[in-house]
């Protein structure tokens, strides 16, 4: 479907952004296992947090998501 290469892990390497990585732990459409090996490669300063009982489409809508977005953008 794509006519570009796309490598994240190529630039994560090379980051030094901090990241935070919010996850469904139910996630259907990026297997969680393809996000942590995105997060284990990032560079920088990194923030990993699970959210138990939610898939992608919902992720947005869990109290979790939102008090995760606040703490690390308080603390950057």
């Amino acid at each position: 479907m794509l006519r570009h290469r796309f490598a994240p892990i190529d630039d994560a390497v090379r980051s030094r952004s901090p990241l935070l990585v919010l996850v469904a732990d139910d996630d259907t459409i990026i297997p969680v296992a393809h996000s942590r090996a995105l997060f284990d490669a990032w560079a920088g300063a990194k923030t990993w947090r699970n959210v138990a009982g939610a898939d992608h489409n919902t992720l947005g809508a869990t109290r979790e998501f939102w008090q995760a977005i606040e703490a690390f953008l308080t603390a950057h």
